[in-house]
């Protein structure tokens, strides 16, 4: 029923917009993304790690996701091709895109470091084109998932969840 009135709401009055603060507290934009990350079809189980100004070593949450197979990949014929991960999500307020520069030890180290399978990056702005490159490249190789929402697909997922919308005004308002 819950996914019924999401779906009317959705279709019958869509948000024509969003109005983004200027300044986003990074703890909360955490939150958003954690709340969002709830909603996502596949996602386990969300977990975050320490406080939002404390030292995460490039990992603000981790999740569990069953996610398609990686391009490298062997499927067994007869099994699901899907499969559990472990993924490290980094979030970052930003008015600016985020660089290379802003992933800390970098993306592959960060994986490395906490044994995941993956790694995923929130921002309120974009990514750099550098740091797309970098995500593409890995995700080609096989050996690791890795994703990333920018403002756009957030927006998307604020309107497909109203519910978390509502949470969150500080940071993201919809335009009459």
């Amino acid at each position: 029923m819950l996914e019924r009135n999401r779906i009317e709401q959705e279709r019958l009055f869509p948000p024509s917009g969003f109005s983004w603060a200027a300044t986003i507290d990074g703890g909360r934009f955490e939150r958003l993304i954690y709340d969002l990350l709830e909603c996502e079809p596949g996602v386990l189980e969300v977990r975050g790690v320490g406080a939002a100004r404390e030292g995460d070593d490039g990992r603000d949450l981790i999740v569990r996701w069953v996610t398609p197979p990686m391009p490298a990949e062997v499927t067994v014929q007869g099994s699901s091709p899907m499969r559990e991960r472990t993924i490290i999500v980094q979030c970052k307020a930003r008015a600016r895109s985020v660089g290379r520069s802003d992933l800390g030890s970098g993306v592959l180290d960060t994986i490395y470091k906490y044994e995941a399978d993956g790694y995923f990056l929130a921002t309120s702005s974009q990514p750099a084109v550098s740091t797309l490159d970098l995500l593409e490249v890995i995700k080609r190789r096989g050996d690791y998932f890795t994703g990333w929402w920018s403002r756009a697909e957030l927006e998307l997922r604020l309107r497909r969840n109203p519910q978390v919308l509502k949470r969150f005004d500080d940071i993201v308002q919809v335009l009459p």
